[in-house]
């Protein structure tokens, strides 16, 4: 049985930008549920990028702030509830995923 993409997301940050971006990861994790790891690194950071892409488009951008998306659908709780910090995902999110799946690519060919 193949191993599935969606293990990288089990183990989440302690740290997050807003209270949003855990349900942004889940999301996310929702996308590669299916996807195992027939891809190749740079194939998985472009899907992943593509997929955060379309993904923060569904939400709003707020005000002035191109790096505080809101999100109708997420939980409103606590001030920044509902919200994704983009910058976060773009330099600790995002970056911790493909480091993830590498580090499993790279395992699995060795």
């Amino acid at each position: 049985m193949k191993q599935k993409i969606k293990n990288i997301f089990k183990d989440k940050p302690p740290v997050w930008g807003l209270r949003g971006d855990p349900y942004l990861w889940d999301e996310l994790e929702k996308l590669f549920s299916d996807s195992d790891y027939s891809i190749s690194p740079s194939e998985f950071s472009k899907r992943l990028d593509d997929a955060f892409e379309k993904l923060i488009n569904k939400g709003r951008i707020n005000g002035n702030n191109k790096d505080f998306i809101y999100f109708e659908n997420f939980p409103k709780g606590g001030m920044s509830g509902g919200y994704v910090d983009k910058q976060w995902w773009l330099k600790q999110g995002l970056p911790l995923l493909k480091k993830r799946f590498l580090a499993v690519y790279n395992r699995k060919k060795a």
